[in-house]
């Protein structure tokens, strides 16, 4: 389960640690698409408290480098995914160590 292969505390230190927890997500489930809550509740399920606003700003880091692919026209009707033509960089920063978690 995604959840046993990374340590996961009770809230993020870091928005980098997220940032990596969305994206080896999606590397494992390259065609998962969904709403912001979508990705909260489902995408990091057991990743500890994420507020809405942090995971916006994560999402929106991501987008803006190319590495997610959106559809929908506000923020929120705005469905995530990965945006396969990135692929490559994805998987190169999601290699990266970065786990920053505090309990």
């Amino acid at each position: 389960m995604f959840a046993a292969k990374y340590p996961l505390a009770n809230k993020f230190q870091n928005r980098d640690a997220l940032e990596r927890l969305v994206l080896r997500y999606l590397l494992e489930h390259p065609t998962a698409a969904d709403s912001i809550e979508g990705v909260r509740i489902w995408w990091l399920r057991g990743a500890g408290t994420v507020s809405q606003e942090m995971l916006r700003t994560v999402l929106d880091e991501l987008l803006r480098r190319g590495w997610l692919v959106t559809r929908g026209e506000t923020s929120e009707t705005r469905i995530y995914g990965l945006n396969e033509n990135e692929r490559e960089a994805v998987e190169r920063f999601a290699r990266e160590p970065g786990e920053h978690f505090v309990g």
